[in-house]
């Protein structure tokens, strides 16, 4: 059994050393390429910390102090399924945050994302601007066995498709396959374009991956790159080698390889890459990431090296981010975005997260300088009252709420309410559809709700935080 540990670095979207970033979502290089399920992480405890917000603060060396300048916001509906991906920068002209794009979510009754769209903010006209659409399908195990993407075409106000990946599994349901298709509007057909394929090992390890192109004139597929993969007898990933398929001398060709260190348990202490010099036929080191843990076995240091120097044998230091935790919470206790179910293997966190400092080297002084810090804002939410919300046709958000709060109610007749922790009602507003409700002249604190409506009355709490962060 694989320990089931907390990542949340893929939270840090567009914000991770080493990474590929695509559209609004980061994938790391090394990362595990073993399944793409968007799911919540949730868990049955009944008082869970739900994250509700991530604010970046970047060093200000003229001015000697830390200033935000960017805010990523969660929204969650009653069954704790992230809707909402708000990224917002800081404004320092209007002294407020500007929103800047987001990820809207739609899920299945078993919480699967079945479709998210992404938009950006037009400054100049005010309105948000519709980018791509993806949709998933998934079979009765929970596996994703198809995604369409989508572009918005605004001549025509419509979405026109124009890639799609298929999945296939096994037994075991292991990813052994994906699929890739382009559109072809002349032909009116889905053209193939590569193909992916994995092997495991009897305890489950992925110990190959292969990539294909589709060659057209002979109408099959053509390897041009495989992974290999290597475990020890504790089912740790030791190494990998990349290789690159030479058709014309029908040869493997070396091309990359990681060699990964363990502590005494199931924490990687370092990952070394190296490339294959054609010139001398060797390994040449090229990157090198140092992980450090404390006696909880939370990762609190992360170094990123590169450019090694033949001649000194030593490193060019890259990068350093640090992590701090609160440790009286685990991730069965935590409501977290999807975002946080994806990403790298040699990222895990197996408590709280509560900030992320990166660091840059200094040659001059030879010590590492803080210049951006990412604190996690979360709420407390009891699930026995607010998740039991899941017919009763309304959704209160974002919450914690800063200026207004939103209630999306099917019923035309409900009312909405908001009482101070004194009793003193302070909101009273009918609701019909989707209603925003402006609190942006409330003292920031917890307040109750209560919405009656014709099928009952639901009451819950709010935070307002009517603050810059």
């Amino acid at each position: 059994m694989k320990k089931n540990k907390f990542n949340p670095l893929t939270c840090f979207a567009g914000f991770v050393l080493f990474a590929v970033c695509i559209g609004s979502s980061c994938f790391c290089q090394i990362t595990d390429f073993s399944g793409r399920h968007m799911k919540m992480s949730k868990s049955s405890a009944t008082i869970k910390q739900r994250l509700d917000s991530m604010v970046n603060e970047s060093y200000n060396v003229e001015k000697s102090k830390w200033i935000a300048d960017e805010k990523k916001t969660y929204t969650y509906d009653t069954m704790g399924n992230n809707i909402r991906y708000l990224v917002s920068k800081w404004d320092t002209t209007s002294s407020q945050w500007i929103d800047d794009n987001k990820l809207e979510y739609t899920h299945d009754t078993y919480g699967n994302v079945v479709q998210y769209i992404d938009y950006y903010w037009n400054k100049s006209t005010s309105q948000w601007i519709t980018g791509t659409k993806f949709e998933q399908a998934y079979d009765a195990n929970g596996n994703m066995t198809q995604e369409v993407r989508y572009s918005w075409i605004k001549e025509s106000s419509e979405w026109l498709w124009y890639y799609k990946e298929e999945y296939i599994y096994n037994a075991d349901d292991e990813l052994t396959q994906c699929t890739h298709l382009n559109w072809d509007e002349v032909a009116g057909e889905w053209v193939k374009y590569y193909l992916e394929e994995w092997s495991y090992d009897d305890n489950g390890n992925r110990i190959l991956w292969a990539c294909y192109s589709w060659d057209k004139p002979s109408g099959e597929w053509t390897i041009y790159w495989k992974e290999e993969i290597t475990f020890d007898e504790n089912n740790h990933k030791t190494q990998y080698i990349d290789y690159n398929y030479d058709k014309p001398s029908d040869q493997w060709t070396n091309s990359w390889k990681g060699v990964y260190d363990y502590d005494g348990g199931e924490n990687i202490t370092q990952y070394e890459g190296m490339k294959w010099d054609t010139v001398t036929s060797q390994w040449i080191k090229n990157v090198k990431l140092n992980y450090v843990y404390d006696t909880d076995g939370n990762m609190i240091t992360f170094v990123l090296q590169c450019d090694w120097d033949t001649t000194t044998a030593t490193w060019f230091e890259a990068g350093q981010e640090g992590y701090t935790y609160d440790n009286n919470y685990v991730p069965e206790d935590l409501i977290l975005p999807y975002l946080f179910g994806t990403g790298d293997e040699n990222f895990t966190f197996i408590h709280q997260l509560l900030t992320k400092t990166i660091y840059d080297w200094t040659d001059s002084t030879a010590q590492w300088s803080a210049f951006k810090i990412s604190t996690c804002y979360y709420s407390e939410q009891d699930i026995a009252s607010v998740f039991s919300h899941d017919n009763t046709g309304f959704l209160i958000y974002p919450n914690p709420a800063n200026g207004f709060v939103i209630i999306d109610a099917d019923d035309p007749l409900a009312v909405f309410e908001l009482y101070d922790m004194q009793g003193r009602k302070v909101i009273s507003q009918p609701l019909n559809g989707s209603s925003q409700v402006q609190v942006s002249q409330l003292k920031e604190g917890v307040y109750l709700y209560r919405v009656e409506s014709s099928s009952g009355m639901f009451s819950g709490k709010v935070v307002i935080c009517n603050s810059e962060k």
